[in-house]
């Protein structure tokens, strides 16, 4: 019987569409804010925002919005309504938990990395039960350069004490995928919203469909 490749030394993950279903709840959110300033967005705005943090959102709303809209006040106006449709529950991904959980019961260390602010990363895993589950956490604003670049892995690894390239990086979006990648971590993309277009798959990462799909692909049998 074949034997299952040995636990990498740490998980790096990130959080929005990977571990909680949140993205969608953010289009939502995004999609009212157009709304209501007369206009729409076919995904194209939307989906450069994915894995990106506050600055970049700002500097893309700057290039991409009506001239009408403020940058600052829109993306103020819509972080704050997708919190709020957060504030009952918050939806986590198939599989997320037993994933954590496993993590913890074999003894692999588990950083959470995510272009979202602390006290927003914070308030959302607490909520969804999950924060518990980790042990570190590098926000977007602990980093001066945000996902796409490397910072916020390298950051997350030496957190954790452990040398980049001993872990694996989990992540959804193309921004995680290549700020994973140019860490030297081992990535694996969980593909939610967007799948890999030709450029990102390109990096020659691996890619699954789901959180059930990975732990098949380890062989680590969490979701069975």
């Amino acid at each position: 019987m074949a034997s299952s490749p040995p636990l990498p030394a740490a998980v790096l993950s990130d959080m929005d569409g990977l571990l909680l279903d949140t993205e969608t709840v953010s289009k939502r959110a995004f999609d009212v804010m157009t709304a209501r300033h007369g206009f729409q967005d076919d995904g194209h705005i939307f989906m450069q925002l994915i894995g990106r943090n506050k600055a970049a959102h700002q500097a893309i709303f700057a290039e991409t919005l009506p001239a009408s809209v403020n940058p600052v006040s829109f993306d103020d106006d819509w972080k704050a309504l997708y919190l709020s449709m957060l504030e009952d529950s918050v939806p986590v991904k198939p599989g997320a938990r037993e994933l954590l959980e496993w993590l913890n019961r074999n003894g692999v260390p588990v950083a959470l990395v995510t272009s979202s602010a602390r006290a927003k990363a914070v308030m959302l895993m607490q909520r969804a039960g999950l924060f518990d589950l980790l042990d570190d956490a590098v926000c977007g604003d602990d980093v001066s350069h945000g996902k796409p670049a490397p910072d916020i892995y390298l950051k997350a690894a030496a957190r954790l004490d452990q040398p980049i390239t001993d872990c694996l990086a989990l992540e959804d979006s193309a921004n995680g995928v290549r700020a994973a990648h140019a860490s030297g971590a081992r990535v694996v993309q969980v593909v939610d919203m967007v799948p890999p277009d030709e450029n990102l798959l390109a990096l020659g990462h691996e890619v699954v469909g789901s959180l059930a799909e990975l732990s098949r692909h380890f062989g680590w049998g969490f979701t069975d």
